[in-house]
């Protein structure tokens, strides 16, 4: 007879089970080999919540001996009967013991748990007591302090007696280390050796005998008075000879020059502490090349502070140095004005555009906080040599200013002199002479806004920096390359008006100019050739043909320059633009 186990763990058996007397060695009970095992009925009483599992493979174990039943005969089916629960008793003592060593493990557990918890709880009455104990120790000190403190009221006149005397000593000792260190930056910046690793091999930077800083191209064996960085500069300007505008061709340029130099992450506020610091009070004082090294080391410092990853000091340094000399000391005399300094530093600047007019003016106001047409000439005359640096000062009035002049004190009644709010009204209309100011800031301000809208010329979707709408013809938008380029289709012509945009419009706006496209559709073209809307405050243009606008450092012929009223005149109603 074969027995077929289908689940759970076979038993094992002692090789040689002893016979019982008068039966045979099969039958012989688990009892006489000492092995006491529980009775069926109190394993299944106990266990109750496990019979379930254990009455499918008892059933499979139990109707095995009865498959052959027809061929068996009595006496085999009472051996296999007996047999079976023989078997089936030895597999129910395997699965209660299995049970007991789980039981046993999780207890373990428990018990380790407990433990760890019962120390956990000893640590934390432990640091209780410390705290305890740290608290009183407090109290009798801040009791002895205020002891102490009762004391030294009683002896103040005691006290204020003794305590100048440290407090100078004090007080010099530290004034002399202050002096000592900026002793050691001033002879750094003065010997000017820090500003060599603003050059690359084979440029070598040398100074002249004025301190002005001079650059050597050794493998050209050749000498020049501008930074290797800056005449590249210069010469990638050539690709925007393309700009058919020079206020925009001029913002480009500027806002080059200004993301090179750094100074778009130059607010107004901080410089204006720095020129504080330096005491650059005096605007008619002039400043030699090591005090403006000292000055613009400063700015550079505290801008790397704020933006340490974007600034390196004497690269920094050098390049602005350089471009101040090229604007505002082409004869490299080494000697800057305080005011041109200033004002050429603030004009490149980030802040609102309103702060920045009011700034400005107060650098040429009298103690009244007035303007007269000497002091406002002197501003517009030191904010047109940037432009004129880059060779753009003709389209804008030339160093002739005295038609912006003129047209200053007319629009405030021809009176003698122009007050703060008179001159920021003034500069918000965008005067021929200061165009280029404004469209700089909007031109930062356009540089990541995106429109949801398709130019109607070359199909650029969406449109980068700013935006045309045609106040003309319904759905009629220009992207920047396009406009800046002068390309248009048949169905406009370059006189029908528009409207410049560097921020998504609004629902308002868009209702606005649907409304502005409403009326113009019953007017004419000649309308428009005859009134034009300019974006700006014309005044009189200065012929000055016989005067060279290229600056001798740059080696850079500007484009064909037209007047500022024939290039921008298209343009209607250019809103202000959140300033940088």
């Amino acid at each position: 007879m074969h027995v077929f186990w289908t689940g759970g763990r076979k038993p094992e058996y002692p090789e040689e089970i002893p016979k019982a007397q008068g039966g045979h060695a099969n039958s012989a009970h688990p009892e006489a080999a000492g092995i006491k095992l529980p009775t069926l009925e109190t394993v299944q009483r106990q266990f109750s919540p496990r019979r379930q599992d254990s009455e499918c493979p008892l059933k499979q174990v139990y109707l095995l001996p009865l498959q052959h039943v027809d061929t068996v005969s009595e006496s085999n089916v009472k051996e296999s009967a007996e047999f079976a629960l023989r078997e089936r008793s030895m597999w129910l003592a395997q699965a209660v013991l299995d049970e007991a060593m789980e039981v046993q493990h999780h207890w373990d557990r428990f018990c380790f748990s407990t433990a760890s918890l019962q120390q956990q709880v000893s640590w934390v009455l432990r640091k209780l007591q410390d705290l305890q104990d740290a608290m009183h120790q407090l109290d009798l000190g801040l009791a002895e302090m205020e002891n102490k403190w009762e004391g030294w009221c009683s002896e103040g006149q005691t006290l204020v007696s003794y305590m100048p005397d440290g407090f100078e000593e004090s007080a010099s000792a530290m004034n002399q280390h202050r002096q000592f260190v900026d002793a050691q930056v001033d002879s750094r910046l003065l010997s000017q050796d820090f500003l060599s690793v603003s050059v690359q091999y084979p440029w070598q930077r040398a100074i002249f005998h004025n301190s002005v800083p001079y650059y050597i191209n050794h493998q050209m064996q050749t000498t020049s008075w501008d930074h290797p960085m800056m005449t590249q500069l210069f010469q990638s300007m050539t690709e925007l000879r393309h700009v058919r505008f020079s206020a925009y061709r001029t913002a480009l340029k500027s806002r080059r020059v200004q993301k090179a130099l750094c100074l778009d992450l130059l607010d107004l506020a901080m410089a204006h502490g720095v020129f504080e610091q330096h005491q650059l009070t005096d605007n008619e004082q002039v400043l030699e090349v090591p005090a403006i090294i000292t000055c613009l080391f400063t700015i550079y410092t505290e801008l790397q502070q704020v933006y340490p990853d974007l600034i390196d000091i004497p690269l920094c340094v050098d390049l602005c140095l350089n471009w101040l000399l090229n604007v505002y000391d082409r004869d490299r005399s080494g000697k800057v004005q305080i005011l041109s300094m200033k004002i050429g530093l603030l004009s490149l600047s980030k802040g609102h555009l309103g702060e920045k007019y009011k700034y400005l003016f107060t650098q040429v106001a009298s103690s009244a906080g007035v303007c007269n047409p000497k002091q406002l000439a002197l501003l517009l005359h030191t904010t047109i040599q940037i432009p004129y640096q880059l060779g753009e000062a003709a389209a804008f009035g030339g160093s002739n200013v005295e038609p912006s002049i003129h047209s200053c004190f007319q629009h405030v009644g021809d009176k003698d002199t122009v007050e703060l709010e008179e001159f920021v009204e003034w500069m918000h209309l965008e005067p021929q002479s200061m165009v280029w100011l404004p469209v700089l800031h909007r031109l930062a301000a356009a540089e990541t806004a995106k429109h949801k809208a398709k130019c109607n010329i070359c199909k650029e979707f969406p449109m980068v920096g700013f935006r045309y709408r045609s106040l003309k013809r319904f759905n009629y938008d220009v992207c920047q390359r396009c406009f800046f380029t002068g390309r248009t289709t048949r169905s406009h012509k370059l006189t029908y008006p528009m409207v410049e945009y560097c921020t998504p419009t609004t629902s308002g706006e868009d209702v606005r100019d649907f409304t502005k496209v409403l009326k113009n559709k019953f007017r004419s073209k000649k309308y428009f050739s005859k009134h034009p809307r300019l974006g700006y405050l014309p005044v009189q243009t200065i012929d000055q043909t016989s005067e060279e606008y290229t600056c001798s450092q740059m080696s850079l012929q500007s484009p064909q320059r037209t007047p500022c009223a024939q290039q921008v005149m298209d343009i209607c109603g250019i809103r202000n633009t959140p300033d940088r």
